[in-house]
């Protein structure tokens, strides 16, 4: 007999076991996304934050990232922004304005 000769042999016989089964297993949690003990997390697991799509033309995308990324270079790593955090940090300027 082959590798999988006997495959079937412990499989479930109706609909009914085969759910029960199912229920039984643990999902796996996406909380920890395959960081280590101790992560902090990121924007995507704070509920303060949600993901938003907008269209930016691509070259002021392209000149306000080379300047982040410029700034950030004489910055200390506490101290550096990324691309959402210059928008929210616009965002929040003109809200309150």
């Amino acid at each position: 007999m082959g590798k999988f000769g006997n495959i079937f042999e412990n499989a479930p016989k109706d609909k009914a076991e085969v759910l029960l089964s199912d229920s039984k297993t643990p999902k796996p949690s996406k909380s920890n996304r395959g960081r280590p003990a101790g992560h902090a997390g990121g924007k995507r697991s704070d509920p303060k934050f949600t993901q938003k799509l907008v269209y930016l033309k691509s070259a002021t995308i392209e000149k306000a990232d080379h300047k982040v990324r410029a700034e950030n270079k004489t910055r200390d790593k506490k101290d550096q922004v990324d691309f959402s955090d210059l928008i929210q940090s616009l965002l929040e300027n003109w809200v309150n304005s």
